[in-house]
């Protein structure tokens, strides 16, 4: 491990905050809004009007929240879109930007309660990331309350992959060479690190925070290794004729889940595998009665898969699909194109 490859990760300790079993609570019904649950048939699809181009929906605190590439993170009414609070990340990071460089966001998930984290970024006129924080925004205040400011490594750094579970937050950073590691936010200081499997170096991987502390990641294309939060592995799982390659990964608590194609269930456990009756899954997100995920190739859909791994139904959407958000039988769907999409499961 050289100099270059330095990786820094996020733990939230949070006080009686208990471990995210992937049962967030039912918005519909119970969510104030100033605009009706749109009356649709399960399946369809609505455009939200929002306040800028979005990159990443969450739902923290029984709320959506966005990323706009605006450089704001924003607390929207679910059905109307307007924001009721905003976060202004990139002002309060860097008030004045390069010249010809903007403001992106990198990742944005939620911890299962009221925290969020985002990688927030200044990407310059060529499409490269230049600068790069890792933020804590407590959605109850609508403040940033830590931050974490990556390194240069000598070359261009590009978007990592955040994962947060409970009081467990982790973050890979996709130009380095193999570690992840922990921070706590109330100092932070860097207090541990991992080594991801060496057949995973060198990839743009995916990483899943579990319940119980331990952290996913791919072991190579076919297989996952489950490491404890001190970097033990703990167990190695085998995904005979899965292409993992950058695919999300979603521990919960009785199983995790692989989207790699086809998509795979895990038993967190005895580990076995049930591969699922879908294609590869992209943006896993957590639902009230299993996951959801999203087809994007050859054609564009959302599926909802039971807790079993069963497929319950597929949802043609209108175009690829870059982040997912889901509580009770609303879903929020962001797409390539900055427009945020409720569908009603």
């Amino acid at each position: 491990m050289n100099g270059k490859s330095s990786l820094l990760a996020a733990v939230l300790l949070v006080a009686g905050c208990g471990a995210f079993d992937g049962t967030p609570a039912t918005m519909s019904g119970a969510w104030p809004s100033a605009c009706a649950r749109p009356s649709v048939p399960a399946g369809a699809e609505t455009p939200i009007a929002t306040p800028g181009y979005v990159q990443y929906a969450a739902v923290a605190g029984r709320a959506v929240w966005v990323a706009l590439r605006e450089g704001l993170l924003a607390k929207l009414d679910p059905f109307c879109g307007t924001a009721t609070k905003t976060v202004s990340v990139v002002t309060e990071l860097w008030p004045t930007l390069p010249y010809g460089s903007r403001a992106s966001f990198g990742a944005l998930v939620s911890d299962g309660a009221d925290t969020l984290w985002a990688l927030a970024e200044v990407v310059d006129q060529v499409g490269d990331v230049t600068q790069s924080v890792v933020v804590r925004v407590d959605t109850v205040a609508a403040a940033m309350t830590a931050r974490l400011v990556l390194p240069p490594i000598g070359y261009t750094r590009i978007s990592g992959s955040l994962a947060a579970n409970g009081a467990h937050v982790w973050l890979a950073d996709a130009a380095t060479e193999g570690t992840i590691g922990r921070l706590d936010p109330r100092t932070a200081a860097v207090v541990g690190s991992v080594t991801t499997p060496e057949r995973a170096q060198g990839t743009n991987q995916e990483i899943g925070a579990a319940p119980d502390g331990a952290v996913w990641v791919a072991n190579g294309p076919h297989a996952v290794r489950v490491l404890d939060p001190d970097g033990r592995t703990r167990t190695d799982v085998a995904l005979p004729g899965a292409d993992i390659g950058n695919a999300s990964i979603l521990p919960l608590g009785s199983a995790a889940w692989i989207g790699g194609g086809p998509a795979q269930r895990v038993s967190a456990t005895d580990y076995t595998v049930t591969a699922v009756g879908a294609a590869r899954l992209d943006s896993l997100t957590p639902g009230s009665r299993g996951v959801w995920g999203a087809v994007n190739s050859p054609e564009h859909a959302i599926v909802h898969v039971g807790a079993d791994g069963g497929v319950v139904a597929t949802y043609p959407v209108t175009g690829q699909t870059a982040s997912l958000a889901a509580t009770g039988d609303d879903v929020w769907r962001v797409g390539f194109d900055g427009v945020l999409y409720h569908l009603a499961g």
